[in-house]
């Protein structure tokens, strides 16, 4: 082989590096962001844990940790996932043969989304969580 065609097909080779990497990393998010969920209790509740929406993984506990005002969780999420401040974090069962717990998210109405840092009251009692999906969904119904 001469010397210009090895220089065409490292030429080449290197283009089609590019045109893989920007297609690889359109699908993976460059940034995280890192926020606590205060809960009171957060029994069986791990790192390593899932969180969702709607039943879609968009993130996971990342740390576990007791401080004056009970149990706080890190929670890391894709960067492109606006979760309104407002929204509602609870501590549901994952799978239920497993035992697993996860973060449950009931996306709220703000325009303000859940920032690096930011630190969201969660619940963990089942009866309060019943109480406020209830009582959203009922609001839903326009009775």
């Amino acid at each position: 082989m001469n010397k210009n065609m090895i220089t065409g097909v490292v030429i080449i080779g290197v283009i089609l590096l590019l045109v893989g990497a920007i297609f690889f990393f359109e699908k993976v998010p460059f940034s995280k962001v890192v926020f606590t969920v205060q809960f009171k209790d957060a029994k069986g509740l791990k790192a390593g844990d899932s969180v969702y929406v709607k039943g879609v993984k968009i993130g996971e506990v990342k740390d576990i940790g007791l401080d004056h005002q009970g149990v706080s969780a890190k929670v890391m999420i894709d960067a492109e996932r606006n979760i309104p401040d407002d929204s509602f974090f609870f501590i549901w069962p994952d799978k239920l043969i497993s035992g697993n717990k996860c973060i449950q998210i009931k996306i709220g109405e703000n325009t303000r989304s859940v920032k690096k840092g930011d630190i969201i009251n969660g619940e963990s009692s089942v009866f309060k969580i019943l109480f406020h999906v209830g009582k959203n969904w009922l609001k839903s119904q326009k009775l």
